[in-house]
């Protein structure tokens, strides 16, 4: 069962005999790659023909749509949660497009109030009961991202690092564990694999990959070079 589970892991099949287990036992936060890779397939087909409008739009449904279907933004890791995830993820990936064609790589306010909004609403969460995963995802995230983003020496070193550290976590930090290993060492043998993937293995990745399918020549489907403050 564990080499199947992998192999569909590999292939971003999620397993379908049992709905209340993770869709990904083998590595469950896949779950969100693979919606992130369909929201990449939409991006390229339609987001980026929509307009400001549209995409707010957009956002607004998935966000009341899920909230009609599941009690919190916790969705997706279950086989049986596939479709609120797709539902979280598009809001998501909405709201990001419209944060970069509004503000670019330049913060829009101030840092510091940005980061006050996360220990605010961790104070006040016990009053919002199950509406907090809401107001935090559609509220304080979106003030943080617009707060801290611009270019920084330790941004560009842990911005490629953030991915294949989310991809790697789980696995390498469960075997870790299993061989009787600490928490702390987990730490950091799942840092050090995903500095592997991150400086080692994706450069070399996407220079293969750029060779095999002239990535550098022809421009990418749907791929937005400069932000657009079209309504």
């Amino acid at each position: 069962m564990a080499i199947l589970a992998t192999i569909f892991a590999i292939g971003f099949v999620p397993q379908a005999v049992r709905p209340d287990l993770p869709a990904f036992p083998a590595n469950p936060p896949t779950w969100s790659i693979l919606a992130e890779l369909a929201a990449n397939a939409l991006h390229a087909l339609i987001f980026v023909r929509l307009s400001n409008r549209s995409l707010a739009i957009t956002a607004a449904a998935c966000l009341a749509s899920l909230m009609l279907v599941a009690p919190d933004m916790n969705q997706g890791i279950l086989t049986a949660e596939l479709v609120p995830g797709l539902l979280r993820v598009g809001f998501s990936y909405a709201v990001g497009m419209l944060l970069w064609r509004v503000a670019g790589d330049g913060a829009r306010v101030s840092p510091a109030a940005a980061l006050i909004a996360l220990p605010a609403l961790l104070l006040i969460g016990s009053r919002l009961g199950g509406w907090y995963d809401f107001v935090f995802v559609a509220l304080a995230c979106p003030l943080i991202l617009l707060g801290c983003l611009g270019q920084s020496k330790l941004g560009s070193y842990l911005g490629p690092l953030s991915f294949p550290l989310y991809a790697v976590h789980y696995p390498v930090a469960n075997l870790v564990i299993d061989r009787g290993g600490s928490t702390w060492l987990a730490f950091l043998v799942v840092l050090a694999a995903a500095a592997l993937c991150a400086f080692f293995y994706e450069p070399r990745g996407r220079s293969w990959a750029a060779s095999l399918f002239r990535f550098g020549r022809v421009p990418l489907v749907g791929q937005e070079t400069a932000p657009d403050r079209a309504a």
